[in-house]
């Protein structure tokens, strides 16, 4: 409820007023005192149990996550295991229209509730606060959103990651509006913002192109059954023609040469300010060929190397500057800030695995549009998460990319995905993590012919009193093999010691004894490799004297909940 002031005195109110005015800056401003707050908002430790029926782990152990439960316990879990590893991070929120498409404290927020902007400005404020702390230094946030709510996330992700680090806005074209109002709306927004924009290379370039392949494929074909390079020519020439208005942003590679598909490029020339002054000799004229305006743009030496390679195109005389043979296999694309994907092809790739008459999630995203995004801002083994992870696009996208890169699935993109149930009291049954998120992921891969290698998760709150009567020797390991990037391998309950060997050895310790204790020092020996040896122990100050110094000792259950507090 609003504050009473009728309490304050006159200098009480000039003092309130008066720092109001110093504090007072531009920016976003939302009226927390007066909504109810989001009842995920809690102080109680999570943990995340693995429901060994629903995962699907690889033979080395799982590699990605499935997490059911509301998406800030979710979060505050992985800040503790996966704080600054995500490469990148994808969501589609609630785009709060008020048309039965949010749910907040178990009930959806109507088109009239006075505080529905307010409502999902702090629901968001503290989920986008949380993902920007698991971000990698060069990692980037991509958010898809509607007209509802685009001008005040703008200014949230300001207000969050800076102005300093927006890298753009895109707008995904994605419907024919035949029902305008005023102004047909045929569009949505995707935002992308770096956590440290000078951390990241200094451009984007991806090779999914469909256009691409479809060129280099039929240029293979071509010069394969051709008996000469005349013919070639001349078939490639007619089949370019005939298919030109499909092949964009090849549409100028309309030639072809012993090497593949090319165009003819003109950018020798220096851009915006004076280049290199020589002279290039016209191979039929010997003639030193025009030069462009402002010189050429790399030095003499490249030039030969360029004609050698026979990468040099001259005119039929010197009079003509001469040109580059850009290939189409050296093709690299470019994130446009405006996407043409028909937004009913997600309802499409849904029915593709589900059957066409299912009706499992409305207005999912395509598959298309995710694995564009994707293959501009991740690499093979990066990190990708997705805590709004609804039907679970993003998951296939990260898969369908992999395979057509030709990455195996053991080296392929990781992922995580969270998703809450979503039941309601209309629904109590209603799982959508399990029944649709899950499930698609399974049926994508299987269409794919891809391992799903995941464990399923599902958050658990703990009182932080009851942690060290709570959290158990399976809660522990599960926490500290994903802290440590480690596969997700089953916990032995009869077994006293247990490890994992990533970019460090992880050792945990049930119980310290002197058999336990020769385990570590079996593991700091020689023959054990030079990594660096992580100890997890309850009475880790019982290895202090014989360890200490050689490896990194640390307390349970202190040695997690650091990291999920702070």
């Amino acid at each position: 409820m609003p504050r009473d002031y009728s309490d304050l005195s006159k200098e009480q109110l000039i003092a309130l007023l008066e720092r109001r005015d110093r504090e007072r800056r531009l920016g976003l401003v939302w009226e927390r005192e007066a909504i109810e707050r989001d009842r995920a908002v809690n102080t109680d430790f999570v943990t995340l149990d693995e429901i060994p029926d629903l995962s699907r782990p690889g033979p080395a152990g799982a590699r990605n996550l499935v997490i059911e439960g509301d998406n800030y316990d979710a979060l505050r879990a992985l800040r503790m295991t996966h704080k600054g590893k995500v490469k990148c991070i994808y969501i589609d929120p609630p785009y709060n229209t008020g048309a039965k498409d949010w749910v907040y404290n178990d009930r959806y927020v109507a088109k009239e509730d006075r505080y529905r902007h307010s409502l999902w400005l702090e629901f968001m404020h503290q989920r986008l606060t949380l993902a920007r702390d698991l971000l990698r230094e060069d990692g980037v946030l991509l958010i898809s959103i509607g007209q509802s709510e685009v001008s005040r996330l703008g200014v949230l992700l300001e207000d969050i990651f800076s102005e300093e680090n927006e890298l753009g806005t895109i707008i995904w074209k994605n419907a024919t509006d035949n029902n305008p109002t005023h102004i047909s709306e045929e569009h949505e927004y995707i935002f992308v913002i770096a956590k440290d924009r000078n951390k990241l290379k200094n451009e984007w370039k991806s090779n999914n192109s469909k256009s691409r392949d479809l060129i280099l494929e039929m240029g293979e074909q071509i010069l394969m059954r051709s008996s000469s390079l005349s013919e070639a020519q001349k078939l490639y020439a007619d089949w370019h023609k005939e298919n030109k208005d499909q092949l964009w942003p090849l549409e100028r590679y309309s030639l072809i040469d012993e090497t593949g598909p090319y165009t003819r490029n003109q950018s020798v020339h220096n851009p915006g300010r004076e280049g290199y002054r020589y002279d290039v000799l016209h191979p039929v004229t010997g003639k030193p060929c025009k030069q462009p305006l402002m010189g050429y743009r790399f030095p003499p030496e490249t030039m030969d190397r360029l004609i050698k390679e026979e990468r040099v195109i001259f005119g039929e005389n010197e009079n003509k500057i001469i040109e580059l043979k850009l290939y189409a296999h050296e093709f690299r694309k470019k994130l446009h800030s405006v996407i043409n994907i028909d937004g009913r092809l997600g309802s499409y790739d849904l029915k593709s695995l589900f059957g066409k008459n299912a009706k499992v999630f409305n207005f999912p995203k395509p598959v298309e549009l995710l694995k564009e995004l994707l293959s501009f801002t991740s690499q093979p083994n990066d990190l990708i998460l997705d805590f709004f992870a609804g039907s679970g696009t993003t998951a296939h996208a990260a898969m369908a990319l992999d395979q057509e890169e030709g990455v195996a699935p053991e080296e392929g993109r990781r992922w995580i995905m969270v998703s809450s149930t979503e039941a309601t009291a209309d629904e109590p049954e209603k799982n959508l993590a399990r029944d649709v998120l899950r499930e698609r992921i399974v049926r994508a891969a299987d269409k794919l012919g891809r391992a799903p290698d995941f464990a399923y998760l599902r958050c658990r709150r703990t009182a932080q009193e009851d942690i060290a009567y709570d959290v158990d020797g399976p809660d522990v390991w599960r926490l500290i093999q994903l802290r440590h990037d480690l596969p997700l391998a089953p916990f032995d309950p009869g077994a006293a010691v247990h490890q994992a060997i990533g970019r460090e050895r992880v050792v945990y310790l049930d119980v310290v004894s002197a058999e336990t204790a020769e385990v570590v020092e079996a593991a700091l020996s020689e023959e054990a490799g030079a990594r660096p040896v992580h100890v997890y122990s309850w009475t880790a100050g019982l290895l202090r004297e014989r360890f200490e110094g050689r490896a990194t000792l640390l307390q349970l259950p202190g040695a997690l909940e650091a990291g999920f507090w702070t």
